[in-house]
């Protein structure tokens, strides 16, 4: 836990405007986008869980005249619910693949909820539950649709899944004496799942293969719990939080690095992050002192942790940003150094999906910001807010 004097606060605080500034002054309007994705018919609330690569595809969840229901949004076609399961009336997204083509998430069904498996050719498949289980809920996909991980109640537990359509859903157990475990997110190929299980000192992170099995991924010094939320398309980059004794704290791990963690954007509050981009270069997530303060972020090496909706009005965006709050970033895309997110705000108080594109400016453009976040990090040595 770092004590910081009402002097350094003061300091930290006009260096982050300056930093925003600075990377902002490179960027014009017309690099920058934003859009709300408005509600599903009859619906009066909206949030975005999940970006295809190319960030022209996104999924989520919102209330409809039918009830809760998944989508799937393009800019050609505006959010279009998925239905619900046979014998349901609510379904919710949380997961899409890389390619744009399958989204999965929970529904109810006769027997309660079920994790399911979109396409446009199947329609909602309901993927059942571990023997003994009675509910399950797919939290990630891999990048052609074809592995589905989530958790599912079974017979010895809450369990993280694995599931395709030849092997069916398969438990990946626990870690060594653990219980309860869950699947956020999986590889593009399908091979390394991430999520956290449960100890008698708390939950821990995981990295599974079916070469490995589930591998502890520690926490942050002084933190005792971990979480792992999203992975890079190779597998090689998770990310999540640790629980620090104050506050929790975004990470970001490899196996050369380790957990390392990225900060937070205001000195004394916590940060989660949720996801990647398919390269594990850009982190995105939610960071603020409490709840109600949260702002959705995105950080890269070179530029430390960005508070989205700063730089977009620091960019001229204003207008476009009036009566919205952005709270949670889900999703990310890079493409052609143009950095597209997806995640979800407040507008006038209602809750709603949203998407911005932004170029990413050369690391020679945001040196003020470079060394803020250096500093933080040096003076310094991701779900429910602490």
């Amino acid at each position: 836990m770092i004590c910081v004097d009402k002097t350094m606060r003061a300091s930290l605080s006009t260096l982050f405007v300056c930093s925003v500034v600075v990377f902002s002054s490179s960027l014009t309007q017309g690099q920058m986008s934003f859009q709300g994705l408005g509600y599903l018919p009859g619906g009066t609330d909206s949030n975005a869980i999940a970006l295809s690569d190319d960030g022209t595809t996104v999924f989520g969840s919102g209330s409809s005249s039918s009830g809760q229901r998944a989508y799937r949004w393009t800019s050609a076609t505006g959010m279009q619910s998925l239905g619900a399961m046979a014998g349901g009336n609510s379904s919710a997204g949380y997961g899409g693949s890389a390619d744009g083509s399958t989204a999965v998430g929970s529904g109810s069904t006769f027997g309660g909820n079920h994790a399911y498996r979109w396409t446009s050719g199947t329609g909602m498949q309901d993927l059942g539950v571990l023997p003994g289980g009675g509910f399950s809920v797919a939290w990630g996909v891999s990048a052609n649709g074809s592995v589905v991980v989530g958790q599912s109640e079974s017979s010895v537990g809450s369990r993280a899944f694995r599931w395709t359509s030849a092997t069916g859903m398969q438990s990946l157990g626990s870690l060594p004496s653990g219980t309860t475990t869950r699947a956020w997110d999986v590889s593009g190929d399908g091979s390394v799942v991430v999520g956290e299980g449960s100890l008698l000192t708390g939950n821990r992170a995981f990295r599974w293969t079916s070469a490995t099995g589930m591998q502890n991924l520690g926490v942050l010094p002084g933190a005792t719990d971990s979480y792992a939320y999203g992975v890079s398309t190779d597998g090689l980059t998770i990310v999540g939080s640790s629980l620090m004794p104050t506050a929790s704290h975004a990470y970001r791990w490899t196996s050369a690095t380790g957990m390392q963690d990225i900060g937070v954007l205001v000195p004394g509050g916590y940060s989660i992050a949720y996801n990647t981009s398919a390269d594990g270069s850009v982190v995105i997530g939610t960071s603020g002192t409490s709840f109600s303060t949260r702002k959705a972020f995105f950080w890269r090496q070179d530029l430390g942790m960005v508070d989205i909706q700063s730089l977009l009005v620091s960019a001229g965006l204003g207008s476009q940003l009036s009566g919205w709050t952005l709270t949670d970033a889900y999703g990310a895309s890079v493409v052609n150094g143009v950095l597209t997110i997806t995640g979800s705000g407040t507008f006038n108080g209602r809750s709603e999906a949203f998407i911005t594109s932004m170029a990413i400016p050369e690391p020679a453009s945001v040196t003020v910001l470079g060394l803020f976040s250096l500093g933080l990090l040096r003076r310094r040595r991701k779900p429910a807010a602490s």
